[in-house]
């Protein structure tokens, strides 16, 4: 049980990191906020928080499924006019990201994690490809008793 509605987030950079190793930045909201497209590192996954949908309300208790993206960010200008390189090195690393959280019960979340429908489109610009992957996590809730 959590007081902390981001709590997945340290959890699954944690397990991405020691999945993909050291050759992939696993970078947050908060890491990519002052970035630009040009001094984005590549590789690098992105970890942001989606949204929530309450599956389950006890009042001061809810059950949170969490939607997680992480985002497969490559860059390579071998083929810069239709992007095939960046699209195929993106999605071999959007593959690996699958296959560190599907299934991966994090230590905070009360199930396995899994894969959502519908996450947003890629997206390709100036040899930078950019594929996410929505997952779901679930979490138990506490509300904290009020202060006076």
């Amino acid at each position: 049980m959590t007081d902390d509605l981001l709590v997945l987030e340290p959890e699954i950079v944690a397990r991405l990191t020691a999945v993909l190793g050291n050759d992939v930045r696993v970078l947050t909201a908060s890491d990519i906020s002052a970035l630009s497209e040009a001094s984005q590192p590549s590789p690098a996954v992105h970890v942001l928080y989606g949204n929530f949908r309450v599956a389950d309300d006890q009042r001061i208790r809810w059950r949170m499924e969490q939607t997680w993206l992480v985002v497969a960010a490559v860059r390579n200008v071998g083929t810069l006019a239709t992007g095939q390189a960046a699209r195929r090195k993106a999605g071999q690393l959007a593959a690996r990201a699958i296959n560190a959280l599907a299934g991966h019960k994090l230590p905070s979340a009360i199930k396995p994690m899994t894969l959502a429908p519908n996450p947003p489109s890629a997206r390709y610009a100036a040899g930078m490809q950019y594929i996410p992957v929505a997952f779901l996590g679930e979490i138990l809730f506490q509300q904290k008793e009020p202060t006076p």
